[in-house]
């Protein structure tokens, strides 16, 4: 069921408590990953 699917861009920044280990640049990729995919799976 399509309207009960979400994305959530906050997962995989910080899922410890010292965070990941990520690049400012590693976070726009992952964000523009979900931007990009978005309207293929919601229209």
């Amino acid at each position: 069921m399509m309207e009960h699917l979400a994305i959530g861009p906050q997962c995989g920044f910080a899922s410890t408590a010292r965070g990941n280990l990520l690049t400012v640049d590693d976070e726009r990729r992952k964000l523009e990953f979900g931007r990009r995919y978005r309207p293929r799976v919601w229209g």
